[in-house]
């Protein structure tokens, strides 16, 4: 109960943090760490490189029906990830330590849905811990799937040599899956920094 308690005083009000290309992302602080209240919308790495897609063709997943990048932030492959320069400067990757530390005593205080937005999803969840996970979906093997279903979100930490450790959460599901994901697959990203 008093870790509970912890988690509860430890959730701050949103702030937000204007990076270096200008583009505006809501935070919160869960834990001693500052998360990206909204998925990353990012189409170039923080060094101006181009993002591309597994093709060679410059960064676009606006060709997917009902994805809309500008609501949803983009989904990346592994290989944007794994360049260490997919987050803005000064924040970086979260490990899956780190997302074991986002959710410790979610499920014990009630569902998974506290961490889901009120919006896109075919059930609303509830926000309370203002994480906002919007029901985005994934794109596996090029089909773009599950939209307003479910979503994913990158780690950093391996869990074969061909796969990722990953947490996922599903429409009117009260549990947080921590699964793994091929790099090939397209998921959405948070990204962290601490408290300074």
């Amino acid at each position: 109960m008093k870790q509970l308690t912890l988690i509860t005083l430890a959730l701050i009000v949103f702030g937000c943090e204007k990076e270096q290309k200008q583009n505006v992302y809501k935070t919160i602080e869960i834990n001693g760490l500052i998360w990206m209240a909204e998925n990353l919308k990012e189409t170039t790495l923080n060094d101006g490189t181009p993002i591309l897609m597994e093709d060679g063709t410059p960064y676009d997943l606006n060709t997917y029906p009902y994805f809309d990048a500008n609501l949803f932030g983009y989904l990346y492959n592994y290989t944007a990830v794994e360049s260490g320069l997919l987050c803005p400067v000064g924040w970086r990757m979260p490990t899956i330590q780190d997302y074991e530390s986002l959710v410790i005593g979610i499920e014990e205080m009630g569902s998974a849905t506290k961490l889901q937005s009120i919006d896109f999803w075919l059930t609303p969840g509830t926000n309370e811990i203002g994480f906002n996970a919007y029901g985005t979906g994934w794109v596996l093997l090029g089909e773009y799937k599950k939209y307003l279903e479910a979503t994913a979100f990158w780690s950093v930490s391996n869990y074969e040599e061909d796969r990722i450790n990953i947490v996922a959460l599903y429409d009117n599901d009260p549990f947080i899956f921590w699964a793994n994901s091929k790099k090939t697959n397209y998921l959405s990203v948070r990204c962290i920094k601490s408290i300074n």
